[in-house]
């Protein structure tokens, strides 16, 4: 059984990388295309998944995580990431560029490759995933 420290750190994991998802949907849909744009639709629905995965790997990392450690550790890098997201777009936003909106689609491939190094350097240090990880019910 988790500790009540332990669980609340599940928790903020789990709704911090929805609020984040719910976030990158409606900054993608908040110029909204319109009936006439279907095909800018589905790219939204494809650019979607793509930037808000890291985020919710990370999150899955820290909801895995059976000591506080761990889990303190994949919560800090998810915000890292949303920081690192929220920079990028304000930057993107305020630049005069056209071509600075193509910069968000490769937002997460340096995130990935962070993921990747912090994951294997967690293994390294000991980290394991909760037995209990994958079955009974969800943290939230």
């Amino acid at each position: 059984m988790a500790s009540a420290g332990l669980a609340r750190l599940h928790r903020v994991a789990g709704w911090l990388a929805l609020a984040y998802s719910l976030l990158v949907a409606g900054f993608t849909f908040w110029n909204g295309p319109g009936p006439e744009e279907p095909d800018t639709f589905l790219f939204g629905l494809l650019v979607i998944p793509w930037i808000a995965a890291p985020v919710i790997a990370a999150s899955a990392g820290a909801g895995a995580s059976s000591t506080r450690i761990g889990a303190a550790f994949f919560l800090t890098l998810e915000m890292g990431f949303i920081l690192f997201a929220v920079w990028t777009t304000v930057d993107m936003v305020r630049s005069t560029s056209s071509t600075a909106a193509i910069g968000i689609l490769f937002l997460p491939i340096p995130q990935w490759g962070a993921f990747l190094f912090a994951f294997l350097l967690a293994l390294l240090f000991g980290w394991r995933m909760r037995p209990d990880f994958l079955e009974g019910k969800p943290p939230l």
